[in-house]
């Protein structure tokens, strides 16, 4: 009988402790992540603490971390990270307990000390001083060298996405635009190799450019290939001024006689007297071409006596396409241009 009771106080014993100790033998996950305004701060360290046990871990890429096994009740979380003010909460660990977020804030620039912060055993984290010496005195002809430095997530080679390597998604397509031109207004006027008043000459040139690129796809339809296209314009206005000799209005009657060449009887080889032409060798076809010369606009006293603006106008498109890399069967490849122009 005594061996009876001694079973019933063994079985109602086990019921006790299970009934009691459920709740500290129950272990739950807790996670979080740790971020400076939107930025992920990865190697950050956290610490759970509940009495006398003590859990750290690291925060990943994503400045996030876990917490696989801790049990139900109340924990004391902290996160650390050197140039940071440290932060810590109670958190209520049970089922339904949600991820934590933490927002960390930089410290003030005098508080950057490398020391770490009350709640952590204190490691060999200080930050090392900064050695000075006397200038040497031939330091002013040593050679000076300097240098930049890039952030890699600039580049095709960055990391993955986190603080300080922040990279945003990029559009496969590439395009560019491109504009010169030039206008007479930021030009000096010309010299002058007649001593004429010569005005500035008026014209302007622009020339355009755009161009793009990328796969050739419909979304969830086709996708294969490259192809680029690109269309240029160019709109000229020249002006130039002309100078250059024109027969006088006596000239034009045939008196040469205050000109510096007389003319040659084609008939005789000889000079005309005095320099003038009959007015009966003189053909109807002749006087016609002659009216057909603008008459001088200066005296010029030597070689010109005529000059005058002559503008150019010119004007260009050119388009431009390629398609490249298109797959026909497994062996084949296709790729075309074309272009067009006025």
């Amino acid at each position: 009988m005594s061996n009876f009771k001694r079973f019933l106080q063994l079985v109602f014993t086990a019921a006790f402790i299970c009934m009691t100790g459920v709740s500290e033998l129950t272990a739950m996950e807790h996670r979080g992540q740790v971020r400076f305004g939107e930025v992920p701060v990865p190697s950050a360290s956290v610490q759970a603490t509940q009495l006398d046990k003590t859990f750290r871990v690291m925060t990943d890429a994503e400045g996030r971390y876990v917490f696989p096994d801790l049990s139900d009740g109340t924990w004391t979380v902290q996160v650390e990270m050197p140039g940071f003010e440290g932060a810590r909460k109670e958190v209520v660990i049970a089922k339904d307990t949600a991820a934590a977020q933490w927002d960390l804030k930089m410290l003030p620039l005098d508080g950057i000390k490398g020391e770490p912060s009350a709640g952590f055993p204190k490691t060999s984290t200080l930050a090392p001083l900064l050695q000075t010496s006397a200038p040497e005195p031939d330091a002013a002809n040593r050679l000076l060298i300097n240098g930049s430095v890039v952030n890699g997530a600039a580049t095709p080679f960055g990391l993955q996405r986190a603080f300080g390597t922040v990279r945003q998604p990029r559009s496969p397509y590439r395009g560019t635009v491109s504009f010169s031109g030039s206008n007479a207004l930021f030009d000096a006027r010309s010299f002058s190799l007649t001593g004429q008043n010569t005005p500035r000459a008026d014209y302007n040139r622009m020339q355009s450019s755009i161009s793009i690129n990328g796969p050739l796809q419909i979304p969830h339809l086709f996708r294969m290939g490259q192809f680029t296209v690109s269309y240029n314009r160019t709109q000229n206005r020249n002006a130039s001024v002309q100078t250059t000799q024109m027969p006088t209005f006596a000239e034009r009657l045939g008196d040469f006689s205050s000109s510096s060449t007389a003319p040659m009887d084609p008939t005789t080889g000889e000079l005309f007297p005095s320099g003038v032409i009959p007015q009966s060798r003189i053909s109807p076809q002749a006087r016609a071409l002659a009216g057909l010369y603008p008459l001088p606009n200066f005296n010029g006293g030597g070689r010109y006596n005529y000059q005058v603006p002559v503008v150019g106008v010119t004007h260009g498109d050119n388009i431009q396409g390629s398609i490249t890399n298109i797959r026909v069967g497994r062996a084949n490849q296709l790729s075309g241009s074309g272009g067009f122009s006025t």
